[in-house]
This record gives structure tokens, sequence and C-alpha cells, in this order.
């Protein structure tokens, strides 16, 4: 088995005893290892490939994050991480890996527990805190928590203002911001459209007293 200098073994014997065959096994792979910050893994050269794969380098956009994994592919991450769990030793990257996959979901309480995972992260590995600052800005924003991930992009483009990425999620942030502000207000012009209406009635019907 193959082994990254940085992050240690990679997904062949992770993900083989999970699936039926290998193509399963390529595919998570390339769903979730593909979207990493930071990782340089060349499957084509650590391993047997049917098919050359080259795996990206860069964080994701935004809309990345709305692409869900499968169930099997999420319970994948899920068992290794709560394995490694029982064994009192979850590598970084497999607890990254989790968490991306939960921000991933369209299940509100995943999305609370990947950005719950992603601040653990934030605090303990101080070598991972850029990329985590943007995935938890993704996170939060994916849950419309905008003034948290206004707070975490910003500090993200502090250190990168060029970050293309960081750049177009503000932008989605601050759309969101405003959209929430007109539904606010709507539900405020509502709110005292009826109160005038209750008011009118009340006054007719002391008139008519």
């Amino acid at each position: 088995m193959k082994v990254c200098p940085k992050f240690g073994p990679i997904c062949p014997d992770l993900y083989l005893a999970n699936f039926e065959n290998f193509s399963k096994s390529v595919r998570i792979c390339t769903k979730v290892f593909g979207l990493l910050p930071g990782v340089l893994l060349d499957l084509t050269k650590s391993i047997s490939l049917p098919y050359p794969t080259k795996m990206p380098t860069e964080v994701p956009y935004a809309a990345d994050a709305e692409i869900s994994l499968t169930y099997d592919e999420l319970d994948v991450l899920r068992l290794q991480y709560q394995k490694e769990v029982s064994q009192d030793h979850v590598t970084v990257q497999t607890k990254f890996n989790f968490a991306w996959g939960l921000v991933k979901s369209p299940v509100h309480e995943h999305q609370v527990q990947g950005v719950k995972l992603l601040q653990e992260i934030y605090r303990a590995e101080p070598t991972r805190r850029r990329e985590c600052l943007y995935y938890l800005a993704l996170g939060h924003y994916k849950m419309s928590n905008f003034e948290e991930a206004k707070k975490f992009n910003a500090l993200l483009l502090e250190k990168e203002p060029s970050n293309m990425q960081a750049q177009s999620l503000a932008q989605l942030i601050d759309k969101g911001v405003t959209r929430e502000g007109y539904i606010g207000m709507a539900l405020v012009g509502g709110a005292a459209a009826v109160g005038t209406l209750v008011l009118a009635g009340l006054i007719r019907r002391a008139t008519r007293d």
C-alpha cells in the first residue's frame, strides 16, 4: 500500500473493503479527495487505476457544497471516522473528509455537525487553519448563518485577497444578507399591515357601539 508523506495511508485500503468493486472505490475517492484543499495526491502514481485520474488541488467554489454525497458514500466516511474514534486516534484527514461530506449534505443536522468538526480542526491544527477558514465560511453560508460566514471569509481574504473562491463566496454572502433583509422587511411590513387592519376593525366596532 502506498503512503502519502503528509496524510498517511491513502484511500485504496480504506475504501475497497466497503464497496463491491474497485470502480466504486475510485468514484468515492475522486468525489471526496478531489475536493480536499492542499492534498497533492496523484493516484495514478500511487495505485494502479483502470484509467488516469488527475486530482484538483484548489478548494471548491460554493456551488460544490450543494452537491451532496450519496448515503453510501457518506456512510463510508462516517464508518472510517467512527473506527478511528474507537481507536483513540483520529487523523486530521479522516476528520476533514467526514466534516466536508457532512457540510455537503442537505440535512441541516449534518451541516451543523460538519461545521463543529471543522471548528475542532481549526483550533487543534494551526497548519490547516487557512483551509478551515474557507470551509467554515462555506458551511455557515449553507446554513444561512451569514454573519458567521462573512466573519470567517473576511479572515481568509485578509490573508489571501486574491483568492477567487473566497471572493466569489463573499458576493454570495452579501446577496444572502440582502435577501434575508428583504424577507425581514416583508415580514415586518406584513405584520404592520395586519396590525393596522385589526386596529381599524376595533375603531369601527367602537364607533358603532
